[in-house]
């Protein structure tokens, strides 16, 4: 854990200095689906699976705009940066084999999970690097599952620490700050959609450490 730390601090500060750059740069897209999957559970509540519904927009966004940050971490790194536009269409050719990695993905978590809890946790680690190596390498689904499991072997325990504490640190207050709207009668379609496009700002410093670990890597994948 205490490996873990420095890496935190420093995924931290990058999303504090870059805060104005990533909302400017993924929230209008995310506060738009949230908005809209908000009004769909809200106001259509009583339709029979619409809870899967007010998903939908979620899952078929969620690879352009994380895509669109991994570049722009990467451009940050590299000091080269793009457009905003530029940055959005280099993800849009990258869906595709984004939502491939992330059904390959799904599927080998739930295989985890069939066995037991903790093989599905280790299937999540060791897949942290996978979406870097498909976006930054233009690697196939597999082949960026492949190399993320190779990769990520001497990072296991690292990942894991790190993965608790962000997650504890990123959830537990929205947790809280749920159950107070809630309680409040305060849980209404412009809450919920301002909560899920907050909640999904903070995550992404999981990806941000995830990243952070990867560029400890010595060598490309060509290597």
């Amino acid at each position: 854990m205490n490996n873990s730390l420095p890496l935190i601090a420093d995924a931290w500060r990058f999303f504090k200095n870059n805060l104005a750059s990533i909302i400017a740069l993924i929230m209008p897209l995310i506060m738009a689906v949230s908005t809209f999957s908000a009004a769909i559970a809200h106001y259509a509540r009583d339709i029979e699976y619409i809870e899967y519904l007010a998903m939908l927009p979620y899952m078929l966004t969620f690879p352009i705009y994380q895509c669109v940050f991994i570049l722009y971490m990467s451009s940050v790194i590299s000091g080269e940066f793009l457009q905003r536009k530029q940055y959005y269409q280099l993800a849009l050719k990258l869906w595709l084999p984004i939502v491939g990695l992330y059904i390959i993905a799904t599927i080998a978590i739930l295989t985890g999970l069939l066995l037991l809890i903790v093989p599905a946790i280790i299937v999540m680690i060791r897949i942290s690097f996978s979406e870097f190596y498909c976006i930054l390498y233009k690697r196939s689904p597999v082949d960026a599952f492949r190399l993320s499991w190779k990769a990520t072997k001497e990072y296991q325990g690292i990942i894991f620490a790190g993965f608790i504490i962000i997650w504890l640190a990123t959830n537990v207050p929205f947790w809280f700050i749920k159950r107070t709207f809630y309680n409040m009668d305060f849980w209404n379609p412009i809450t919920i959609a301002l909560y899920h496009a907050a909640e999904s700002l903070f995550a992404i410093l999981l990806t941000i450490f995830n990243f952070r670990i990867f560029t400890l890597l010595p060598e490309k994948p060509d290597n």
